[in-house]
This record gives C-alpha cells, sequence and structure tokens, in this order.
C-alpha cells in the first residue's frame, strides 16, 4: 500500500519551491496568499483559503502537514497532475552526472537568449549560433532545468529555444518539463495551444494515455484565432489527431478542418521555411497515425512550395520529410517508389532535436523493405528506451526482425 503523500520525502518542501517559481516571488505575507489563492482557482477550479496557505508556507504555525488534498492541487497549480508525477519528474530530470554547477556557463547561455538584437529570425548563422548553444546544454544536465525555467521568461527564448527548437527527443525528459515552465510563463492563446499540443504528442508517444486525457482536456479549453503562427495550428491539429488515435473512432471532422486551415493558410503565405511551416508537424502526426493519402498531400505541397534544403533548420527538417514521405508510399503499397526516396535518404543529416525519433522511423522504413538486420533491431530497441516512446515499439513490423 502507497504511503500518504505526507510521508513520502520532502515532497512538501519540493512543491513549495515549485509553487513560488511559477508564482514568481515569495509567498511571506496574507496578501501574497490572498493573490495565490485566486491564481490557484483561476487556473485549476480548486480552491484553497489563505490560511491554509500561511500554515503551508510557514507564516502561521501548523499543528499538523498539509494534507494530501492540499499538495495534490498545488501540484496542479505547478502544471502536474499529482505530486507523485512531480516527483518522478523531477527525479528523472535531476542532475545525474554529479559535476558542480557552473553559473558563469549558466550566465553566458541565458544572456544569448536575453540581450542579442535580432534582425532577421530566419538568418542561417544565427540559428546555426543558438542551434550549437542548445546542442552544448544538453550534455549540461546540472544547468538545464535553471536554464529552461529562466529561459522561459524570456521572449527569445521563449520563441527560440522552445518554439523553434522543439526538442522532440527530450519530450520525455527535460523538454518535456520545460515545456511546463512554458506554459506558466506564455499565457497567450497560442502560447497554451503550443504547450498543450506538444504534451499531448509526449504522451502519445510514450503511450501515457491518462496523461494524454488530461492534457487533451486543456487543450480543448484553448480559443483558436485567425492570426495564429502556422506552426501552433499545425502541432495544435497534430494534439487532436493523437488523442483521436486513441479515444475516437475516427478523425475526419479533424482532417478536415486541418485542410480548411491549410487553405487559408497558403493564402497568406505566411512561411518560405520548412522548419516553421504547416505540413512539417502535421505530416508527422498524419503518418504516425496512419493517414497517409493526407501526409504525401502535405509533404507534397511542402517540397513544392518552401525553401527546403536552405538554411540549417530546413535541411534537416527536409531529410525528416523525406523519411515521412517514403513510409507513407510504401504503406500505400507504392514500393518501388519508396524504395527510390530510402536510398536518397541521408540519417546523418536528420536534425539534432530529432535524431532520435527520425532514426527509429528509419529503421522502421527499413524493416518495411527488408533492409534492417540484427545490429541495426538493437539500435531501434535502444533508441526506443533512450526516448521512452513507447508507443513506437508496437510497430509489429520493427519487432517481427
Amino acid at each position: 500500500m502507497d504511503k500518504p503523500l505526507k510521508e513520502k520525502g520532502n515532497i512538501a518542501t519540493i512543491i513549495r519551491k515549485e509553487v513560488e517559481e511559477v508564482f514568481g516571488r515569495s509567498v511571506t505575507s496574507y496578501g501574497d496568499c490572498s493573490l495565490l489563492c485566486t491564481e490557484i482557482f483561476n487556473k485549476t477550479g480548486f480552491s484553497l483559503n489563505q490560511n491554509t496557505l500561511r500554515r503551508f508556507f510557514g507564516l502561521v504555525k501548523a499543528k499538523y502537514a498539509a494534507s494530501n488534498s492540499t499538495l495534490i492541487i498545488l501540484a496542479k497549480y505547478c502544471n502536474y497532475d499529482s505530486p507523485d508525477e512531480m516527483l518522478i519528474l523531477k527525479e528523472r530530470n535531476s542532475d545525474r552526472a554529479l559535476q558542480e554547477e557552473d553559473p558563469s556557463v549558466l550566465f553566458y547561455c541565458l544572456s544569448l537568449f536575453k540581450e542579442l538584437q535580432i534582425k532577421n529570425e530566419n538568418d542561417d548563422a544565427f540559428l546555426t549560433f543558438m542551434g550549437h548553444t542548445i546542442s552544448f546544454l544538453q550534455k549540461k544536465p546540472e544547468l538545464i532545468e535553471k536554464f529552461q525555467r529562466a529561459v522561459a521568461k524570456t521572449t527569445i527564448g521563449r520563441k527560440f529555444y522552445f518554439e523553434h527548437f522543439i526538442n522532440i527527443d527530450k519530450l520525455s525528459s527535460f523538454f518535456g518539463l520545460g515545456i511546463r515552465f512554458y506554459l506558466n510563463e506564455n499565457k497567450t492563446p497560442e502560447g497554451q495551444l503550443f504547450g498543450y499540443s506538444l504534451l499531448c504528442t509526449r504522451d502519445w508517444l510514450t503511450n501515457n494515455l491518462k496523461a494524454l486525457k488530461k492534457n487533451y482536456e486543456y487543450l480543448q479549453r484553448q480559443n483558436l484565432s485567425p492570426d495564429m503562427p502556422a506552426f501552433v495550428y499545425s502541432w495544435y491539429f497534430a494534439g487532436k489527431l493523437f488523442y483521436a488515435d486513441e479515444h475516437q473512432p475516427n478523425a475526419e471532422q479533424i482532417l478536415a478542418e486541418a485542410y480548411n486551415m491549410h487553405n487559408v493558410i497558403k493564402s497568406t503565405k505566411s512561411s518560405r521555411y520548412l522548419y516553421n511551416c504547416f505540413e512539417y508537424p502535421l505530416s508527422l502526426a498524419l503518418v504516425l497515425t496512419k493517414h497517409y493519402e493526407e501526409a504525401l498531400f502535405y509533404i507534397n505541397y511542402a517540397f513544392t512550395n518552401y525553401q527546403h534544403k536552405e538554411g540549417h533548420i530546413s535541411g534537416g527538417c527536409y531529410e525528416q520529410l523525406l523519411l515521412l514521405k517514403a513510409i507513407a508510399l510504401i504503406k500505400i503499397n507504392e514500393q518501388k517508389e519508396a524504395k527510390a526516396v530510402f536510398v536518397r535518404l541521408y540519417p546523418s543529416e536528420f536534425y539534432f532535436t530529432s535524431k532520435k525519433l527520425s532514426t527509429i522511423l528509419y529503421l522502421l522504413l527499413a524493416s518495411l523493405l527488408k533492409e534492417i538486420n540484427q545490429k541495426q533491431f538493437r539500435q531501434f530497441t535502444e533508441l526506443i528506451k533512450k526516448t521512452g516512446f513507447e508507443k513506437l515499439s508496437s510497430l509489429s513490423e520493427i519487432t517481427n526482425v
């Protein structure tokens, strides 16, 4: 039998610190508690009174530890489903490298996202520089949580770190945690849509159906507006497709809505680059949820209408779209054309924030074409374990090697 939440280590201390991070300052007065009560109700729909919070934050003496229900409500305020989920994610993303944190490195990386003056956000040199910075941070687990929490508070950080450089490979680990910080800081409708769409994507990939249902409910509460960026719409429809794949008999209405939105976006010509276009994330979701004809429509449109091989990010997106095209082709029995696309692929060019996912799909494609060996099968199982994308292990074509 599980122990009561209040007996599990220092969970109250962890929640107290997290609440103050989300709240934006320390809770030191009755006024702070009153304002926090309002924020908690607006965000979660649950009520806590000021005296409960005063006891929790040590402003008045408490005879007893906080109740389980209080801890659960406070965890929900911090964008966790429960205190247990908070503990699991904190432990998963804790510093296992046993390294001393270097504040000068953290300060330097944060300064890039706070102080840079950007004239052209599509400039390849700038995007390459940002990409290398993010790649460096991935190798510094002792810095990543503090970095993500701080960078989510900056406009450039939200735009580039979270929106341009979507770290799909790390959705089940530190980047998924970072999305919570992003959601706490970006309260705009498009920010909330984008964040919860990514969490739905993560939950489908990791086969966490309970979390998928919860985050989809949050996603459905958000309002669409006609002036949102194309990539936000795309991830929104991706999130809906992933939910429908598990909980709805068909996705015809979602496909129709996505097609109509695509026609609107086409007329505005809101993007010229693959990495932030409508077609790129949607095609991934369509292939993974087995809507192959529809995926080919968007992939072919993207190849025809965007500067696909120009730029640091778009080159990697081009390779991934080629990969998705080959999978869709073989799934509709166009084996000869699929094989022709397969031999054109360069796995070394897969973009670094989604390279593990792309490699998993590449190995799946190889198995469909009977081009896989036992060593590659072992690589497939290792990548599933590293990414946590258990949903992809259910693909029978690869497990029968």
